[in-house]
C-alpha cells in the first residue's frame, strides 16, 4: 500500500467520524457502508 492510499483510508477514516459528531447517525452510517467494500478492497491489495 503506497502513502497515496495510506492517506486516502485515513481520510475515509476521518469523514466517517466527523460525519458521526456533527451530523446525524444515519449519514454517518451510510457513509460507513459506503466505504467499507473500498477500505476491504485498498486493504487486500
Amino acid at each position: 500500500m503506497d502513502a497515496r492510499q495510506k492517506a486516502l483510508v485515513v481520510f475515509t477514516v476521518v469523514a466517517m467520524v466527523l460525519a458521526f459528531g456533527y451530523f446525524n447517525v444515519l449519514l454517518g452510517g451510510l457513509a460507513a457502508l459506503a466505504s467499507i467494500p473500498f477500505l476491504v478492497g485498498v486493504l487486500r491489495r
